[in-house]
């Protein structure tokens, strides 16, 4: 498993209505409740292909991992819980939203768009060989370089791109234009119509969830496009104790991190992150390099 230097500091956001079960048996892959399908819900503007993958979600933003918490407390009541975790850099799979939005300019580059054409100029055919390349072009940005992640980031694309055409596709640009992102959320145009039958959602969340898979180890601070937050997921459960895997190492209010749970002792001094409220960690531990 990773090393010390292979590890990074991510947080998570959830309610104190979890509380004792995250203390009792650490996180699982699929818990009984998920925030995203109370928000997708309470929101309904997309469907469910917003909601969450399997996997535990978290973010080395401190303050993003706050938000969440904040709409943990308002959609499912009790108060705002921040976890902490030390994470293996080659177990996190990347969060296929932020894979969509990073997607969205060289997708639509991949099929010549030019925004300053607008609908005077058709896209054009997409190919096997388009997917390959984009593929391994698109994956490189995250820091990925294994040929066989480069197939498969490729075959994931091909598949959802060629069901969203389907037949007598018309070469609209406005299928692919990256600012046609409805309600500010980041799911594109080109997704909402494949999963727009039973058929192409089943298709999405199998083949995006595939590809996210085969970007595991992504760098969290080289993912494209200016994202401002980067988060991902681990797909086995978490425990509080240090071991092999992630593991938890800190369970507080946003106000007061360490309130519930305290194993910062178990951090390496390495791993690199937005600290936030965990600022303190460089006064008193003095031999931590964060």
């Amino acid at each position: 498993m990773s090393d010390a230097e292979d590890r990074i500091l991510m947080f998570h956001g959830t309610s104190t209505k979890h509380l004792d079960a995250i203390l009792s048996r650490g996180m699982l892959p699929e818990p009984p409740v998920r925030l995203s399908a109370l928000m997708a819900e309470a929101n309904d503007k997309q469907g469910n292909h917003t909601a969450s993958f399997g996997g535990t979600y978290m973010t080395v933003s401190h303050s993003l991992a706050v938000s969440y918490a904040n709409s943990a407390r308002e959609h499912m009541g009790g108060e705002g819980v921040v976890i902490g975790f030390s994470v293996p850099k080659a177990d996190l799979v990347p969060d296929e939203d932020e894979i969509l939005f990073a997607l969205a300019v060289p997708l639509a580059h991949s099929f010549g768009w030019d925004p300053e054409a607008g609908e005077e100029l058709p896209l054009e055919d997409w190919t096997r060989d388009k997917a390959a390349e984009l593929g391994r072009k698109f994956a490189s940005q995250f820091g990925i370089e294994d040929e066989e992640a480069f197939a498969k980031v490729a075959d994931c694309l091909d598949r959802m791109v060629s069901a969203t055409l389907g037949e007598g596709w018309d070469h609209d640009p406005a299928l692919f234009d990256p600012e046609g992102n409805d309600f500010g959320w980041s799911s594109p145009t080109w997704i909402r119509k494949l999963t727009s039958t039973p058929e192409g959602m089943v298709l999405y969340r199998e083949q995006m969830d595939a590809m996210c898979q085969a970007m595991a180890g992504a760098d969290p601070w080289r993912y494209p496009c200016d994202l401002e937050s980067c988060k991902g997921r681990i797909l086995y459960p978490i425990g509080l104790a240090e071991g092999q895997g992630c593991f938890i190492v800190s369970v507080g209010s946003p106000m007061e991190p360490l309130k519930h749970f305290d194993n910062t002792a178990a951090l390496t001094g390495r791993e690199i992150a937005d600290l936030g409220a965990f600022e303190f960690l460089r006064e008193s531990q003095p031999t931590m390099e964060m």
